[in-house]
């Protein structure tokens, strides 16, 4: 069993108010068998820096002073130390995958079937949900055995989750009509609270260095991690582990 834990770098802004030129929806694959050690390091991490609950990439800043902020009683140097160890620690499983998926905002915009930003967040989902199908294919083929894999999401509002679940559904429903073969996918998308999943967690980190990279094209953590990045057999990351929605 392989979990795929789907987060955003912020969110999409809306017509006649972008105010960042891209938005990104990443997702992690963890095996199941190395959860519990993954989760054990991680623990063990925070530890070392003293540090309780929930870790998010706007944490990292030097200037952010959410209240929720627990990193906010270390100095900028130690964030960025803590920062980097837990991007290593990530890219020593070389089990671990990642796919991103990535809008232009401006330009979804000008599609006529992209007008709100439901629409971005859905065909950049949507995006990802397929490559982590084929993904999954691919495991089942070098394995010789059925690969199954569930799709867990970041809890966000009541509305939002309710519409995506209904999108999910209907997109494996319809599969054989529209859209790719998701056989290996078992259920509905499931939805968790960040401050309690350490996958929704390690998500969100990795959405925001890659969102660093494209935005303000700085790709000092990207680089940690960029092994971990779902490629072609030949190397091809392109299409594979980062995916521009919609297609230019």
């Amino acid at each position: 069993m392989h979990l795929f834990f789907i987060d955003e770098s912020g969110t999409v802004p809306p017509p006649g108010k972008i105010n960042t030129r891209y938005f990104v929806l990443s997702g992690t694959i963890i095996p199941s068998g190395i959860w519990h050690q993954l989760k054990k390091d991680f623990e063990l991490i925070k530890k070392k820096y003293s540090i309780n609950g929930e870790i998010k990439w706007r944490f990292f800043s030097p200037t952010n002073k959410d209240l929720d902020n627990h990193l906010s009683g270390i100095d900028f140097p130690t964030r960025c130390e803590f920062r980097d160890e837990l991007f290593k620690m990530i890219s020593r499983y070389k089990s671990i995958r990642m796919i991103h998926a990535y809008s232009d905002v401006s330009e979804a915009y000008q599609k006529e079937y992209i007008t709100h930003q439901d629409d971005i967040y859905w065909h950049c989902y949507k995006a990802l949900v397929e490559r982590y199908q084929y993904y999954l294919q691919d495991k089942s083929r070098d394995t010789g055995q059925q690969i199954t894999g569930l799709v867990i999401c970041d809890h966000r509002e009541r509305s939002q989750d309710r519409r995506l679940r209904h999108l999910h559904h209907n997109m494996l429903e319809n599969n054989r009509y529209f859209f790719s073969n998701y056989g290996n996918l078992i259920e509905t998308v499931f939805f968790a609270p960040s401050e309690l999943s350490l996958g929704i967690q390690l998500s969100d980190i990795v959405a925001g260095s890659f969102f660093r990279k494209i935005e303000k094209n700085d790709s000092r953590t990207y680089d940690i991690i960029k092994d971990c990045i779902r490629s072609s057999q030949s190397g091809k990351i392109d299409g594979y582990g980062i995916v521009k929605v919609p297609k230019t």
